[in-house]
């Protein structure tokens, strides 16, 4: 143990300090650069920062110890309205805080527009989708009751083309029976008329028959009246068998 530390010591005698050279100088620089650019005090601190928020007109803006009054009015110069306030960051861990804040009013502001898809979107979205069956379901309802309409107003056009061919039809047999009734009237005219005159022709030829007998009567001759009497009769038989065949003929184009 003794000759252990002794030996240390002997070793400790012989170190040598060198003293500074430019090299290490300029590390020294270095290391001071950066520790002023990250220390919040420095005026070269890389991490001081001014970031402008909304307010109001009344909130009364306070100068924060960091800063200078040349600096504040700087700052106060760059806002772009009076509505803005001036926040300062003068070190990482400023900048860390405003970060974890912005952080939180993310989270916030994402749980707040999730809950409102929640609420509001999703019974949309279902609703929305019961609405689409519902349109489906009655459109094609709709389809069917215009097939029915179709279907009955062909019934309908079938159905009156029906009704207008038997009022047609019905036209048709009254002008016929009219037609008929006239032609019926127009032949018992015309069969009246034919009667009348042929009867009326017999009166002319028993007439004349008549005056013929009359100069016969006064005769004496007996069989010259009995020859005169049988041709009055057959003359007679004879104009009563025409006057029945007329009328027979007649009769049937009546009929027909």
């Amino acid at each position: 143990m003794f000759n252990i530390n002794n030996q240390s010591n002997l070793q400790s005698s012989n170190i040598t300090f060198s003293q500074p050279t430019s090299y290490s100088n300029q590390i020294a620089d270095v290391l001071l650069n950066l520790q002023q650019q990250i220390l919040p005090l420095t005026p070269n601190c890389k991490f001081q920062h001014v970031l402008y928020n909304k307010a109001d007109n009344n909130l009364m803006i306070n100068k924060p110890p960091t800063k200078n009054v040349e600096q504040w009015e700087i700052i106060l110069n760059n806002r772009k309205d009076l509505n803005s306030v001036p926040i300062c960051l003068d070190n990482v861990e400023h900048e860390y805080l405003r970060l974890k804040l912005q952080q939180s009013y993310i989270i916030a502001i994402r749980t707040t527009l999730n809950k409102l898809y929640l609420e509001l979107y999703e019974p949309t979205k279902e609703q929305v989708l019961n609405n689409s069956i519902l349109l489906k379901n009655l459109i094609t309802k709709l389809d069917k009751l215009n097939n029915k309409i179709h279907i009955i107003i062909s019934k309908i056009r079938l159905l009156t083309m029906n009704d207008s061919q038997d009022h047609n039809n019905l036209k048709i047999n009254m002008e016929t029976y009219k037609i008929n009734q006239s032609i019926k009237d127009s032949n018992n005219k015309i069969i009246s008329n034919d009667c009348w005159n042929r009867l009326s022709i017999l009166k002319n030829r028993f007439n004349t028959i008549k005056s013929k007998i009359d100069v016969l009567t006064n005769n004496d001759n007996n069989e010259d009246i009995n020859h005169a009497i049988l041709n009055v009769l057959e003359l007679q038989q004879e104009g009563i068998v025409y006057l029945d065949k007329v009328v027979t003929k007649d009769i049937k184009d009546m009929n027909v």
